[in-house]
């Protein structure tokens, strides 16, 4: 579980003509999917989600790489020469 959440400014954007219930659905179930995984039963935060789904999906597996030390560097050849040396 995360303790944190963003909502980038294109995604407000992108909501801001919702009636202010609607957005309120929308913005509160952005943030229920990217801290609990949460899917939502509303059709327009189900919307919502669906247009977000790949960023906030991106920015947890990020996320978690980064928990567990990144990725390894490659080694290249230049760079294995010099550890020989």
């Amino acid at each position: 579980m995360k303790d944190t959440a963003t909502l980038l400014r294109s995604q407000c954007n992108a909501l801001r003509n919702l009636e202010p219930e609607l957005f309120k659905k929308a913005v509160v179930a952005l943030w229920e999917y990217e801290m609990d995984g949460t899917e939502p039963d509303d059709p327009v935060a189900a919307m919502a989600v669906g247009m977000a789904r790949p960023i906030i999906d991106k920015r947890a597996k990020r996320a978690e790489a980064g928990r567990i030390g990144g990725s390894k560097r490659k080694q290249t050849e230049a760079n294995s020469k010099q550890t020989e040396a």
